[in-house]
C-alpha cells in the first residue's frame, strides 16, 4: 500500500509517474502474477518421497524451475539506507512489493533499512529465517560502492547472521553500474538511446 501522501501526490497530477520502460527492460506480463506474489511468500510443501525436478527442466505446464538446491528456500533481504521520513522508507517496501511479484516459487524477500528506520538488517533478516529461508541474500540497494554498501551492511548482515548460524548468507554487491540501469536513466531523462 502507498503511502496516503504519495497516493494524494499521483491522484492530484504533481507527480506523474515515469515513462514505460523499453520492451526488451520489462518483465513479460503474466495472468498469474497474483497468484505467483501470494505463492513467492509461502513455499510449496512436497510430499515425502515425490520426484522432485531438476533444475532448468521445464516441469508441469506454467511452473518455474527452482533456480537452487532442492530444500533451499533462499531470502532476499533488500536494504537502503533508511530515513527519518516515513514516506521515503515506504517506498523500499513498494520495491519489495514489486520484485516479491516476479520471485520464483520458494524466494522471499524482506525490505530492511541500513539505520535511521526499523525493520533493521537485524529484524528483517529473524524475519526471513522465521518465514522458513535457509539461505539469506543481503541486497544493498545502493548504486555505488561506497562505505556503507561495502562496510556497514555487511557488518550488520554477519551479526544478523551469527544469531542463526544454520542459514547460510552473503551480501551481494551495489546495483550499478549496469546496462539496465544506463537505459532506465536515459528513460528518465526523456532521452532516446543512440542503440
Amino acid at each position: 500500500m502507498r503511502p496516503a501522501s504519495l497516493r494524494s501526490r499521483r491522484a492530484s497530477g504533481r507527480e506523474s509517474l515515469p515513462p514505460r520502460l523499453p520492451s526488451r527492460c520489462r518483465t513479460p506480463r503474466s495472468s498469474r502474477r497474483g497468484r505467483q506474489r501470494a505463492e513467492a511468500t509461502v513455499p510449496r510443501k512436497v510430499a515425502a518421497g515425490s520426484p522432485r525436478r531438476k533444475a532448468g527442466s521445464r516441469g508441469v505446464a506454467g511452473e518455474r524451475p527452482r533456480p537452487y538446491p532442492p530444500g533451499v528456500t533462499q531470502g532476499i533481504l533488500l536494504v537502503d539506507h533508511g530515513s527519518r521520513r516515513a514516506a521515503s522508507n515506504a517506498l523500499l517496501g513498494e520495491v519489495a512489493e514489486r520484485i516479491a511479484a516476479k520471485l520464483p516459487e520458494g524466494t522471499l524477500i524482506e525490505p530492511a533499512h541500513m539505520e535511521l528506520a526499523a525493520p533493521t538488517i537485524a529484524e528483517a533478516f529473524d524475519q526471513l529465517v522465521a518465514r522458513g529461508a535457509s539461505e539469506v541474500v543481503v541486497v544493498p540497494y545502493f548504486l555505488s560502492p561506497g562505505r556503507h554498501a561495502t562496510e556497514d551492511v555487511p557488518r550488520l548482515a554477519a551479526e544478523a547472521a551469527a544469531r542463526h548460524p544454520e542459514v547460510a548468507h552473503r551480501v551481494a554487491p551495489p546495483l550499478g553500474p549496469h546496462d539496465l540501469l544506463d537505459q532506465l536513466v536515459l528513460v528518465r531523462a526523456g532521452v532516446r538511446s543512440a542503440q
